[in-house]
């Protein structure tokens, strides 16, 4: 048995599931298929961050315009980041797309705008200070995470592994991978 490890956006792993490229998937939902066979791991938080000094340039509400920095159009943040900058002060205008999330971070820590991350992909750098919560801003819904395969797929290895992914857990305060308690 051989494992080969894939990072992508939920919309690319769910072709890649379909077309059978790929037999299991870890992907951001609502994930809703009639081929696919999907269980719910968990949800991660979402939170607004950006440098200190961008931080504070936004929190003067002054100057230049802060860009903000998305996913693309298929992922389920776009969603939430398009819901959020309508019910905040951001000029809409103003949005940028990116289909990497950590190069979106590493755009924020730069000093390149403002963006909606994962908690646990920004845990680090929160603790550092290299990104700090913007304040005031418009609360967010979690993303769920689900593992998900092919119904059709019936291979006894396949099914095990899935069965135990399906096991595994996001916990929204830790953020982190466990197994069932």
């Amino acid at each position: 048995v051989g494992l080969e490890i894939e990072i992508d956006l939920t919309a690319n792993l769910i072709q890649q599931l379909l077309t059978g490229r790929t037999d299991l998937a870890f992907a951001a939902g609502p994930l809703a298929h009639p081929a696919l066979k999907t269980s719910a791991i968990g949800a991660v938080a979402l939170m607004w961050l950006a440098s200190p000094a961008v931080a504070a340039a936004f929190a003067s509400g002054g100057g230049n315009p802060v860009p903000v920095w998305s996913l693309a159009s298929h992922s389920p943040i776009h969603g939430r980041m398009r819901d959020a900058i309508q019910a905040s002060r951001i000029a809409q205008k103003s949005l940028n797309l990116c289909n990497n999330a950590r190069m979106m971070i590493d755009i924020a820590k730069a000093d390149g705008g403002v963006g909606i991350f994962p908690e646990p992909m920004v845990r680090g750098d929160i603790v550092s200070g290299a990104l700090v919560e913007l304040a005031d801003m418009p609360a967010l819904a979690p993303v769920e995470f689900h593992v998900a395969m092919r119904v059709a797929d019936t291979e006894p290895v396949l099914m095990r592994i899935f069965e135990e992914a399906a096991r595994l857990r996001l916990t929204m305060a830790g953020g982190d991978l466990g197994p069932d308690q």
